[in-house]
């Protein structure tokens, strides 16, 4: 449901968004994906409704780190999926693993969460871990559905 799914992710606290967005802009996979989710939303008749899909707004290219554009101008005070397309490419690298291969083998890794803890490390890392174990026991794999439905029974 659309409703739920940008209730997901909420940032109300740019301060913090900006130090997470600084730490992952080390992280190369993070990078890459912003690049991809610009391309892809800022192009013409490439199929996605960019009304759904905001558009990049903390992050300036050249993505080589992030460099907290709305944060510092301080006009967001209340991020979401709805108004920030960095936090699409969080999701994406937060969700379950099945997940996360199910759009590309390129982040499908189970070292992924390492890679982004070690990115991250600091204050915030221990929450986006909770996060991502939250997402993970929300959207179970198909298989452990169900094995948990069986046991039901």
């Amino acid at each position: 449901e659309p409703q739920v799914l940008g209730q997901l992710l909420r940032v109300a606290n740019t301060t913090a968004l900006h130090d997470v967005l600084t730490r992952l802009g080390s992280f190369p996979l993070f990078r890459e994906l912003c690049e991809a989710y610009e391309s892809a939303v800022t192009s013409p008749g490439n199929g996605i409704n960019a009304d759904f899909f905001p558009p990049l707004q903390v992050l300036e290219p050249p993505y080589r780190g992030p460099w907290p554009v709305a944060a510092r101008e301080g006009d967001v005070e209340d991020l979401g999926l709805a108004a920030c397309g960095e936090l699409w490419v969080l999701l994406l690298l937060l969700l379950p693993q099945h997940l996360r291969g199910a759009v590309s083998e390129t982040v499908a890794g189970p070292g992924l969460a390492r890679d982004m803890a070690r990115a991250v490390r600091g204050p915030w890392a221990l929450p986006l871990e909770a996060l991502r174990e939250t997402l993970g026991q929300m959207l179970p794999a198909p298989e452990a559905r169900r094995c948990s439905q069986s046991r039901r029974r």
